[in-house]
């Protein structure tokens, strides 16, 4: 019911060879799946994922992971540095650059490039 992910966990560990642990995997590929989705504006089928988007989304549920360590840590160190460090280059910019990066060259079965803004 509702929204599938792009990946489930046998792809993550045995294509990407991601290793972490199941629980935390499945609080972050709905995240990872739902950024595609917005900056692919629904081009994506869900029988025909292509391989670059399920590549991409094992590497954004890594790199959202990594975020909440870091926003983890961040809180607890208060050292001004620390701060304004985390927020020199905000999680969402590096999210759209990982997913400009894997999928420029992405098109849909129309040829329409997957990140195209127009309609």
């Amino acid at each position: 019911s509702g929204m599938k992910p792009f990946i489930d966990y046998e792809y993550y560990t045995s294509v990407y060879k991601g290793t972490m642990p199941e629980t935390s995997f499945n609080r972050f590929v709905m995240i990872a799946t739902q950024k595609i989705k917005m900056h692919t504006f629904g081009r994506i089928k869900e029988n025909a994922i292509p391989e670059e988007v399920k590549y991409c989304t094992c590497v954004l549920v890594d790199k959202i992971s990594a975020f909440i360590k870091n926003e983890n840590k961040a809180s607890e160190s208060v050292s001004s540095w620390s701060i304004t460090f985390r927020d020199s280059h905000s999680n969402d910019e590096i999210i759209s650059e990982t997913i400009k990066e894997f999928l420029s060259e992405c098109k849909d079965e129309n040829g329409t490039p997957l990140l195209y803004r127009g309609c």
